[in-house]
């Protein structure tokens, strides 16, 4: 039974944790080009910034309970994800559209199509940042194939359970829009690194999925009823943003 419901399909609403340093994860994003730049002095107008994904380096996790007690293994051989709409905020100025997209992030192979092209943000603090997960439609990303399994879907997940001896392998589809709110990373404790005049930054996803298989009793994981609201809080709960000077 538990692995008739981990080979199902699940259309539901759903979506993405914080790395604690910028030495935990493998970069995903362009950085800017500065092979271009001249001799003159930059101007407070050349505050670009770009699109820069941090994520854990293996798929393969311990699940664990909240007591940290070792459940069992999952192995990711695939998790990818559709979002569009990138906010930052500012206290003063609000909400500022970055970007726009869609895109797809390949949480595992290091790749977002298409890649971001940079964009500008003025000087300022922001502590917050929101994107939306997204359902792709067919023709939307052109870069990738027309028969994508992500068509018509947010969220793919492909892998393996191993507990008790036993290896269930899951193909999870997910159909879900939702705008996610998360904190910058360096708030707690100390002022976040501002946007400076006439400096590019890179604007840091930092999504850790290992964080995501913490549960209570490894059958959240096997119940079509409650995975819609688990993988939810584990994204909004392990995704923050920071701001990196170049």
């Amino acid at each position: 039974m538990v692995m008739g419901l981990l080979k199902k399909c699940f259309s539901l609403s759903l979506l993405l944790g914080a790395l604690a340093g910028a030495g935990c994860g493998t970069w995903i994003g362009n950085p800017p080009d500065k092979s271009s730049e001249s001799n003159n002095p930059p101007k407070a107008k050349d505050n670009n910034v770009v699109l820069v994904f941090s994520t854990p380096k293996t798929a393969t996790f311990d699940i664990t309970n909240e007591q940290g007690t070792k459940l069992g293994t999952i192995t990711l051989t695939e998790n990818r994800h559709v979002i569009r709409d990138i906010y930052i905020f500012n206290e003063i100025k609000g909400a500022e559209p970055l970007f726009r997209g869609p895109y797809v992030i390949d949480l595992l192979n290091g790749q977002v199509t298409p890649a971001p092209t940079a964009s500008y943000l003025e000087a300022g603090t922001y502590n917050q940042a929101s994107f939306t997960t997204h359902v792709l439609q067919a023709g939307e990303i052109p870069e990738l194939p027309a028969d994508d399994r992500l068509i018509g879907n947010t969220t793919s997940l492909i892998g393996s359970i191993s507990v008790s001896g036993l290896t269930l392998p899951f193909n999870i589809l997910f159909d879900w829009s939702k705008e996610l709110t998360v904190r910058n990373s360096e708030v707690e404790g100390q002022t976040p690194e501002p946007i400076t005049a006439g400096d590019d930054h890179s604007i840091v996803i930092e999504i850790d999925y290992s964080k995501w298989f913490v549960v209570q009793n490894i059958t959240d994981l096997t119940q079509s009823n409650k995975l819609e609201g688990w993988l939810q809080d584990k994204l909004q709960n392990n995704t923050s943003f920071s701001i990196r000077r170049e």
